[in-house]
């Protein structure tokens, strides 16, 4: 999946992988089941699949809520993910589950290893 896409100056890539547009080559196999597996995890059809990569612990998202619910796979290095309720420590694997509205942030954090969130909505 990283030769997907690319990073921008501040570490971060973000973007659509599926919904709007057919699974990338990367995740053309493995895609659905992924996409199936969380849906039976969270007893949710999700449609729409984004994702949202950092380079390394610098790299981080500003508070902002979403309008909708969405699931949230971790993959790669911990981190932090700040919410309304507190932090929560997403390591590789790890799935949340955040209500709408919820404000949420990537803080900074000690790591010089990647991490790529995988978003269902």
């Amino acid at each position: 999946m990283r030769a997907s896409f690319t990073y921008g100056g501040e570490g971060r890539a973000t973007g659509y992988l599926y919904g709007d547009v057919e699974w990338p080559e990367p995740l053309r196999e493995e895609g659905p089941s992924v996409l199936a597996e969380i849906a039976s995890l969270t007893d949710t059809n999700w449609s729409t699949v984004l994702f949202q990569a950092y380079a390394d612990g610098n790299a981080t998202t500003d508070r902002h809520s979403e309008t909708m619910p969405q699931a949230i796979l971790s993959l790669g290095a911990t981190r932090t993910l700040s919410t309304d309720d507190g932090d929560v420590e997403l390591a590789h694997g790890d799935v949340i589950v955040l209500d709408a509205n919820v404000a949420h942030a990537v803080p900074p954090y000690p790591t010089d290893d990647e991490r790529i969130s995988l978003v269902f909505r």
